[in-house]
């Protein structure tokens, strides 16, 4: 998954029937996950961020391996000002912190940070991974769900454990743990 804030020149971006015209400041995921797009840069200086959609997707409570649908952008832009602010401060936060740090010195703060650009796509930009609560999701969260999931996590504490994960060990859905 591509981000990209444009910070000066402008861009062109074309995916699918959507077309993005995109000048200093503006920030804009480049295309919906699994289509093809184009674009054209005119004297542009842009800052691009890539999030592994595997990331994204288990943010958004699709783990990996498990039948969902494709996570879907229902827009291009983030959902306000403030949320475009958001994404800048936070790429700001992992290049000055975690890219400073010596190479292979510290897995678990990356994938945090990875964890943690993730779970901004999902709050700066529009998807269609919000699902509703169910009935399900409210009765399953308990303390003994937060216990489970918390042995899981101190079970292996260097391994690489996201929301998804820690719910399917619980045997509740990611919306019950969170």
């Amino acid at each position: 998954m591509a981000i990209t804030h444009v910070v000066a020149g402008r861009m062109l971006r074309e995916c699918a029937d959507d077309v993005t015209r995109a000048g200093p400041g503006d920030v804009l995921a480049i295309s919906q996950p699994h289509l093809p797009y184009s674009g054209r840069v005119h004297h542009a200086d842009l800052r691009a961020v890539t999030v592994p959609l595997a990331l994204v997707q288990e943010a958004a409570g699709r783990p990996a391996g498990q039948k969902a649908r494709p996570l879907r952008f229902t827009r291009f832009t983030p959902v306000s000002g403030a949320m475009a602010d958001q994404w800048k401060r936070t790429v700001d936060y992992v290049e000055a912190s975690v890219l400073a740090l010596p190479a292979g010195g510290a897995p678990l703060v990356v994938d945090a940070a990875a964890r943690l650009l993730a779970a901004t796509v999902l709050a700066a930009f529009p998807t269609d991974a919000r699902p509703e609560p169910v009935l399900a999701d409210t009765r399953d969260a308990t303390p003994q769900t937060v216990r489970r999931a918390v042995a899981f996590i101190e079970s292996d504490p260097g391994a690489e454990i996201g929301l998804a994960d820690a719910a399917a060990a619980a045997g509740v859905t990611p919306r019950a743990l969170q």
